[in-house]
């Protein structure tokens, strides 16, 4: 287990996650009440690793990016970095000190050293509003880092010398407020508010708000910012000649650059203006509780930034929030499974240098962006005491407790900006999800079960229809032979009995026919083309002695043996 002794030496660890503190002595600020809270935090973490990892994670600003601290303007200021890049990022350093916010009302030294981090905020936003990183104070002798952006970047308004980068993101002023509040509610110290560079920075972040409002069109002309940067990434400069991407008006403040320092393709980042609603909301808490006399009264400033917080919080709602059909609004995650998997992760990632990165491969945490970065190392110390004082039983060694009935989800107006998940967690959500995508995997494996039954039911049917209409078609076709053959029978009948009757009368009959064909002399000349309704006597001009006698006198269907017996008797 890493901690220090009453000697403050380190103790080794011996677990996966080295220990990667300074000596006591090489570190840049010290607070024995930051020693203290880490000391009362680790004995109790039932994970040695994690406890490790928190030591190395949240001492890390104040062992090793606490560069500079003055007093000599009559207020303190603190210049502190988030590592590599030795330049101040209003963002960053909020995230590095806020987390000591809570221990300053105990050791006097850690007050002064944030609120000379909120001074130093104040005095270069005061100059350039819409600047995110700054280089060190001329007076501080720390080496100025080289800018490489300095003759490509254009932007408006044009940055002081002061100025390292020009990006703006909506985030960081909200950032300097949030800072200033949670100083003022832990030490009860509005000293602040006497310094004039407060005053102003706090005015023009509240004004920007308002101005960052307006729509593409509404500002056309008369853009209050751009920004470009001769790049072929997309993330490095605005698009529309350094006005950025098209918005209309709708209550949310535009970000023309994310948290990240990339710039927003879709301007409306919703964590951002729901951290500005609050944020002014705190500033006005701040604000009433000032000197009736002071001038935040007399322009009725506080009004106004109540409307300002209430206008991007209805947006909020109107404009980002979904409701689930059956598990309403879900805005986060409380489950302890989901936690611990996510601790897990973090722990790979400390495992190869003791720190957290500010980013590594998804697949290979050992691939690492940054390897020491103060704010993601402080974010991470303040999870980890946030969960010992909301989620003990998650790092300590105690039992969890017990599980609270729902509460119904309150109305839109009464909502906070940020509320824990009401009616169930962002887990049982996915498990619910997939256990309605499993039915509906069921129901659909059912359907198709139940078409091919049915279609395998039509093509049964649909056979034994051929079949029974093979059947009667044989049937009918037995029939028709049967029916056919009894009329042969029939017309045989008939002409065996015509056959009789003509025998009877032969002697009544010519003997025409029997003579053409016994006599060779007599040839009949066959029907030329054209007269086939003509006699071959007629064609000739001849009359033929068969056409004398009566056509009904010939029997053309008498039988061939009826003939011949015709003939013998004649003879």
């Amino acid at each position: 287990m890493a901690i220090l002794n009453n000697s403050n030496t380190p103790i080794v660890n011996f677990g996966k996650i080295p220990y990667k503190r300074p000596w006591f002595r090489h570190r840049k600020f010290k607070s024995r009440a930051v020693e203290q809270a880490i000391n009362d935090v680790v004995k109790k973490m039932k994970d040695r690793d994690l406890a490790v990892l928190f030591e190395n994670c949240w001492s890390k600003s104040l062992d090793d990016y606490v560069l500079w601290q003055d007093d000599s303007k009559g207020y303190p200021r603190t210049f502190i970095v988030p590592g590599k890049f030795e330049v101040l990022f209003i963002r960053d350093s909020t995230n590095q000190v806020i987390s000591y916010t809570p221990f300053a009302k105990d050791d006097p030294e850690l007050a002064k050293m944030i609120l000379g981090v909120i001074n130093i905020q104040a005095e270069y936003l005061a100059k350039d509003i819409y600047s995110n990183s700054f280089f060190p104070p001329l007076s501080s002798d720390l080496p100025r880092p080289y800018d490489p952006w300095e003759e490509n970047d254009k932007s408006y308004p044009k940055p002081s010398s002061a100025v390292w980068q020009e990006k703006f993101g909506a985030d960081n002023l909200a950032a300097f407020l949030k800072l200033t509040y949670h100083y003022w509610k832990n030490t009860n110290d509005s000293s602040f508010l006497q310094n004039e560079h407060w005053v102003d920075a706090m005015q023009f972040a509240v004004n920007v708000f308002s101005e960052q409002m307006r729509g593409t069109m509404e500002e056309f002309g008369n853009e209050a910012y751009l920004f470009t940067r001769p790049s072929r990434n997309s993330s490095e400069t605005l698009l529309l000649d350094g006005r950025g991407a098209i918005a209309k008006r709708t209550g949310l403040v535009k970000s023309h650059f994310r948290p990240s320092d990339d710039a927003s393709f879709y301007p409306f980042i919703i964590p951002t203006n729901a951290m500005i609603s609050m944020e002014l909301l705190h500033l006005k808490e701040i604000l009433d509780n000032s000197d009736p006399d002071t001038l935040f009264h007399t322009l009725d400033l506080s009004s106004y930034i109540l409307n300002l917080s209430r206008e991007i919080r209805e947006a909020i709602y109107k404009h980002a929030v979904v409701k689930h059909e059956t598990l309403g609004e879900i805005m986060t995650s409380d489950n302890d499974t989901e936690i611990l998997e996510n601790l897990e992760l973090l722990k790979d990632v400390g495992a190869h240098t003791g720190y957290l990165s500010q980013a590594f491969w998804f697949h290979d945490s050992a691939e690492q962006l940054r390897s020491e970065f103060g704010a993601a190392n402080s974010l991470f110390g303040e999870a980890i005491l946030r969960l010992a004082r909301d989620r003990p039983h998650v790092v300590f060694d105690v039992p969890p407790p017990p599980s609270p009935a729902p509460s119904p989800a309150p109305s839109t107006l009464e909502h906070p900006i940020i509320s824990p998940l009401g009616q169930t967690s962002l887990l049982t959500f996915f498990i619910k999800m997939a256990s309605k995508k499993t039915q509906k995997l069921a129901d659909k494996a059912q359907y198709i079960k139940g078409v091919a039954k049915e279609k395998l039911g039509r093509t049964i049917h649909d056979e034994k229809l051929v079949a029974d209409g093979t059947n009667e078609t044989l049937t009918k076709q037995a029939e028709m032979e049967a029916a056919q053959k009894v009329a042969v029978n029939e017309s045989q009948k008939n002409e065996s009995t015509s056959k009789n009757k003509k025998d009877i009368n032969d002697d009544k009959k010519p003997f025409i026919v029997s003579l053409k064909k016994r006599n060779p002399k007599v040839v009949e000349k066959p029907l030329t083309k054209g007269s086939d309704n003509e006699s071959p006597a007629k064609e000739h001009g001849k009359a033929n002695p068969v056409t004398h006698q009566k056509m009904n006198e010939i029997d053309p269907m008498e039988p061939e043996s009826s003939k011949l017996k015709k003939e013998k008797s004649k003879l």
